[in-house]
């Protein structure tokens, strides 16, 4: 129970960190949903919504402390960047490499989170 309350508190942090970065360098707006392909479809909203509740029921579900670690920063990055997409319409991005579409903390948490994952599936 302590280490979900833990990884609770983390999830909040990772997202509030998001907010903030992207408050204070928000710089491009991304309509679209990956790399800005498929601009405003609802349908991804609603399948982003329905992918989150998923996220949410794994982690309950599961016990491992490695997959529930892996989970907080999907979860955390997609709901931070719904929040945008919600409330905005698009995400906003602001970092911006040149040779790759621009993104932001949350595709980090999210990019960071499936590889970590990945690497936990062979335990479960």
């Amino acid at each position: 129970m302590k280490k979900d309350l833990f990884l609770i508190l983390v999830g909040i942090i990772l997202i509030s960190l998001d907010r903030i970065t992207k408050l204070s360098f928000g710089n491009s707006k991304n309509y679209g949903f990956l790399f800005g392909i498929l601009k405003n479809n609802i349908f991804f909203c609603v399948l982003t919504i329905i992918i989150l509740l998923f996220l949410i029921y794994f982690y309950i579900s599961k016990k491992d402390i490695y997959l529930k670690i892996s989970l907080i920063f999907i979860i955390s990055g997609v709901l931070s960047n719904l929040i945008d997409r919600l409330y905005l319409g698009y995400v906003i991005d602001f970092i911006n490499l040149g040779f790759w579409p621009s993104f932001n903390l949350a595709d980090i948490y999210n990019i960071m989170g499936v590889i970590f994952f990945l690497t936990q599936i062979k335990k479960w």
